[in-house]
């Protein structure tokens, strides 16, 4: 699944998920670790601070895991005009 249409920073993303592939590799190679070491050894301190850590490192983990849940937002009666401010200005 691609990015949406006017997503700019889609492809930052591709480029840092590179970037951190590419320093695993080199420190698995540097330390002479199986491939894969080191990312499985910064997701398992992930998951420890999340376990001993205060409710939003928990949360972070899940929401990696699971995705972040739906959030709605309430619009009052002058949303319309807050809206098309936002737009005119943006």
């Amino acid at each position: 699944m691609g990015a949406k249409i006017g997503n700019n920073y889609a492809g930052r993303a591709k480029e840092l998920r590179s970037l951190l592939k590419r320093a695993y590799d080199e420190i698995d190679r540097d330390e002479s670790l199986p491939v894969g070491t080191t990312q499985f050894m910064l997701v398992k301190a992930l998951v420890m601070d999340a376990l001993t850590g205060d409710k939003g490192e928990r949360r972070d983990v899940l929401d990696r895991q699971y995705g972040k849940a739906t959030q709605t937002t309430e619009l009052g009666e002058d949303s319309q005009e807050s809206i098309r401010r936002l737009f005119i200005n943006g």
